[in-house]
């Protein structure tokens, strides 16, 4: 009786030890999918960093010539319309070709 109780309490430890690692297998496995997408997040933001790094060297570069001197004429001259002292502003003004009575095309085959 006595090896009948030992051999059952030795088959209860391996049945208990194999569960305790089927338990461990299984989390060791999620833990592994969570490390693989932990990875795969971190090299996404890192791609997303260098792309904003770079997004901000242009807004530098952009911020350098809004404030320039080169800038203000530009936006002086064309968007205000602004002329230097002794310049002279030209304007040009559309006409359609409708309110003029011709066409050029007619002009020319006339001649």
């Amino acid at each position: 009786m006595r090896k009948k109780r030992i051999a059952l309490s030795s088959q209860l430890a391996i049945i208990v030890a194999i569960v305790v690692a089927a338990f461990i297998v299984a989390d060791l496995g999620s833990r592994i999918v969570v490390c693989y997408r932990l990875q795969q997040e971190k090299a996404r933001l890192q791609r997303e960093v260098e792309a904003e790094k770079a997004r901000q060297g242009e807004l530098e570069e952009l911020k350098l010539y809004i404030l320039s001197e080169r800038f203000v004429e530009r936006w002086a001259r064309e968007d205000a319309g602004m002329v230097k002292h002794g310049e002279t502003a030209i304007v040009p003004v559309f006409i359609p070709q409708r309110t003029l009575g011709f066409s050029p095309g007619a002009l020319i085959s006339q001649w």
